[in-house]
């Protein structure tokens, strides 16, 4: 019986992985189909440009399609491209297109073969054919002039005046690569980019102390300082352990490509100080704050004084009609209201309004500045630092928060 349960358990565990695989084919199915959908209405928009004679209009469709062709549908969308772009005397593209549906058709066209030719042969009189590739492959290319349709993947052929050409390589996980090419006709003619990864970690270094030091990164032994290691990006538990019996432990937050540095002197650490501008050198922009929240309250309360004005226009409206006596009088809903409500919306709201707004932005600049001025530290550079006992201790270490 527990045999047959051990059957049953295995056999229910592959059809589920079976349904599984079978629902991410078909969903990927499904968005393929829909690619190929989008890439076929592309096409046919292209063609009735082309039929239209607007070339431009269609080679646009054509490159749009491109996005979301099948291989067989991109064989032919090379070759619509090529045909339009030699219509336009666009000999360099022309050739490029055509150049790849000849490799990638199954079979030989002899029109497009001529026409390849053709265009060689007029090309060669003041293009250069060069060669473009990137270490490693496979890295997108923005040539000159910019047009979506040079957008390229290394490596590739292209035919270029003489001249000097800017370029920008681009590839997942590799730094952009802005690059120069220098095209003669006694120059080389094959060009290959190195391109530099993306750091992926960041080094956490130590200094300080080295007789008789231990360092611990997450629990792990290290080895003594100076310490140097490249560490993927997270937070680090760090331990520091002298055999006179002293230690010191932080937890230490390691960024992609930056350097975080802790000097570690008789087991108190201490963040290297960033240079900075000279001490109150930074100060300017919290006297600026200051004045423009005072400035501020200033004006809020010019607009309470000109929304306090408005009383006396209530003043007038009510010894206008201080005839009447009851709101059943026919005067006080058709003028006395109106006119009543008129001197609040037009003489005194819009004047209030103004004042609670200028009132909160320049309390708000003025708790700013005065707060800058007062804990802030001077370096520009530095972090905000606020003491709060005086410095003492081994190392002469101080008490303070950080924000």
């Amino acid at each position: 019986m527990n045999r047959t349960s051990r059957l049953f358990d295995v056999g229910r565990r592959i059809a589920s992985l079976v349904v599984a695989v079978s629902i991410v084919l078909g969903l990927s199915g499904w968005a393929m189909a829909e690619d190929e959908e989008k890439a076929r209405k592309l096409n046919e928009s292209a063609i009735k440009a082309y039929k239209d004679q607007k070339f431009l209009e269609a080679i646009d469709f054509w490159l749009q399609a491109c996005e979301y062709a099948n291989v067989e549908q991109l064989i032919k969308l090379h070759k619509n491209l090529g045909l339009a772009l030699h219509k336009l005397e666009r000999e360099a593209e022309a050739w490029y297109h055509l150049t790849l549906f000849m490799k990638r058709a199954p079979g030989t066209d002899a029109g497009v073969a001529k026409t390849v030719q053709e265009l060689e042969e007029s090309l060669r009189k003041l293009h250069i054919k060069v060669r473009i590739d990137s270490q490693p492959t496979g890295a997108t290319v923005l040539l000159p002039p910019g047009d979506r349709m040079h957008t390229l993947k290394t490596p590739f052929a292209w035919w270029l005046p003489q001249g000097e050409y800017g370029l920008e390589l681009k590839l997942p996980d590799y730094k952009d690569s802005k690059q120069t090419l220098r095209v003669s006709v006694d120059g080389t003619d094959s060009f290959t980019f190195i391109l530099e990864p993306l750091p992926k970690t960041g080094l956490l270094k130590l200094v300080g102390k080295s007789e008789g030091s231990s360092v611990r990164v997450n629990g792990k032994v290290q080895g003594p300082i100076p310490y140097e290691a490249d560490l993927l990006p997270g937070k680090y538990k760090v331990e520091v352990h002298y055999a006179s019996g002293e230690s010191w432990s932080d937890e230490v937050e390691v960024k992609i490509g930056r350097t975080t540095e802790r000097k570690v002197v008789f087991g108190v650490a201490v963040k290297p100080i960033k240079p900075g501008r000279p001490s109150g050198g930074d100060s300017t922009w919290k006297w600026i704050t200051l004045g423009a929240g005072v400035a501020l309250v200033a004006s809020g309360g010019l607009f309470s004084s000109i929304a306090a004005g408005g009383i006396d226009e209530y003043d007038k409206v009510n010894q206008k009609y201080a005839g009447i006596k009851s709101a059943s009088d026919p005067q006080y809903l058709s003028a006395y209201i109106p006119e009543y409500n008129a001197v609040w919306g037009d003489h005194i709201e819009p004047y209030l309004n103004t004042s609670y707004v200028l009132y909160g932005l320049g309390g708000a600049a003025i708790v700013t500045s005065v707060s800058a001025l007062l804990f802030m530290d001077r370096s520009s550079d530095a972090d905000t630092t606020l003491g709060l006992v005086p410095i003492v201790g081994p190392g002469h270490a101080g008490a303070c928060i950080t924000f």
